[in-house]
């Protein structure tokens, strides 16, 4: 795990967690869990929130939490009860997911054994999958010090004949793409939308291959375009009609993609995000909130010097680059976001000269746990309007009251 100067303060992390349990982390944090947009089991979550007293300790419930399920996925498929084990299967795959993550350290046995039962778990869950889904490679190259080709993603297509408008969905920086959409409640898919989740640049399996994000490169922003070139190859996939979703840093990496995108192709029909972060500089991620947020990013970024991650840390910065976006904007947040205000947002957004619609639920905070499903299922509808060429309002701010 890479040393920042705030690292000795990770005990307090541990006590905070060990006190108030795993919601510690963030408010409402469980809560999306639950959800059915990721799908946790609420007792495998109570288990977690019971028997986790720290980082380290999270890491082994987690784990736990992955064998129970996984035996019980494997006893249901033995019996032939396979849409039974695709459900103790997807169990499975979230808690090992969640296990590996945190570990921060390159060619770690530990993180590779436990990001190999996700994947293998998850593999069971395309297998036996009610609607077409597969895991594909994306060609892509980077720097030198990345020697593979490719990166992954996860292909959901809806049932029946296409092509189909697709979502490209962006994970935040400690989410992995089999996590979201969630394959027993796909929001997307229902709506008639195929997803292609990655795993891009510093997340997932590709970390695993040391595919690191480069935020002085645009290399997350490039590896979206290179996603595009990819469902353009797909008969499947109308590729007219594709939009990037992304979730918390995702949120940060939509719009970017679609700078890039109007500087080049200009692919993108709509670009929307969840849990914003947009405040310049990242500076509350980096310098004021738990310290493992910015040691995670310096480990996704392949960088051990605090000092030289600083340097680029202002590269982190949406004010300049917005105008160029020439599709609709979406941006959704919670009213207590803590890691980037309502205001932040807004004055970023005033620079944008593309329609934009921003939505502010009330008394949430970053998980935007409270609002999971009503958050997540609007924007699919609103991208699915976009991507259906429906018109929307030039500029619209919604502040959304709840319970």
């Amino acid at each position: 795990m890479p040393k920042i100067a705030r690292s000795g303060q990770d005990w307090i992390l541990d006590r905070f967690i060990g006190t108030l349990g795993v919601n510690a982390l963030m408010p409402g944090f469980m809560t999306f869990m639950a959800s059915p947009i990721v799908g946790f089991n609420n007792a495998d979550l109570d288990y977690i929130s019971a028997h986790t007293k720290g980082v380290v300790s999270m890491r082994e419930t987690y784990r736990k939490v992955g064998d129970y399920r996984a035996n019980l996925a494997k006893s249901a498929e033995s019996d032939g009860y396979t849409v039974t084990a695709r459900r103790h299967y997807y169990y499975a795959s979230l808690a090992y997911g969640f296990a590996q993550y945190t570990v921060q350290e390159d060619y770690s046995p530990l993180k590779k054994a436990l990001h190999d039962k996700c994947q293998n778990a998850f593999a069971k869950v395309i297998k036996y999958a009610d609607y077409p889904m597969e895991k594909v490679e994306i060609p892509f190259v980077d720097e030198p010090a990345y020697e593979a080709t490719t990166f992954p993603g996860v292909l959901h297509l809806p049932k029946g004949e296409g092509p189909f408008p697709c979502v490209i969905f962006i994970p935040g920086t400690d989410m992995h793409k089999e996590q979201v959409p969630n394959p027993e409640d796909n929001i997307f898919i229902k709506r008639g939308m195929a997803v292609l989740a990655l795993d891009g640049p510093g997340q997932g399996e590709s970390l695993l291959r040391m595919l690191k994000v480069r935020v002085d490169t645009w290399n997350y922003e490039r590896a979206v375009s290179a996603a595009i070139d990819y469902l353009e190859t797909r008969p499947e996939i109308d590729a007219s009609r594709i939009a990037t979703f992304g979730v918390s840093t995702g949120s940060y990496w939509s719009p970017r993609a679609a700078i890039w995108e109007a500087r080049h192709k200009n692919r993108i029909k709509a670009a929307g995000g969840l849990a914003a972060q947009w405040e310049p500089h990242f500076v509350t991620e980096f310098e004021y909130a738990q310290p493992n947020f910015k040691s995670n990013y310096m480990y996704m970024a392949g960088e051990d010097s605090e000092e030289a991650f600083d340097s680029k840390a202002p590269l982190h910065d949406l004010r300049q680059d917005i105008g160029e976006i020439t599709c609709p904007i979406l941006i959704v947040q919670g009213e207590f976001d803590e890691l980037c205000t309502p205001d932040q947002v807004e004055a970023i957004l005033a620079n944008a000269k593309a329609p934009h619609e921003m939505r502010i639920y009330e008394n949430e905070f970053h998980p935007m746990g409270g609002v999971a499903v009503e958050a997540y299922e609007l924007s699919a509808d609103w991208l699915r309007d976009r991507l259906d060429g429906k018109p929307v309002a030039q500029k619209l701010i919604h502040r959304v009251a709840r319970l």
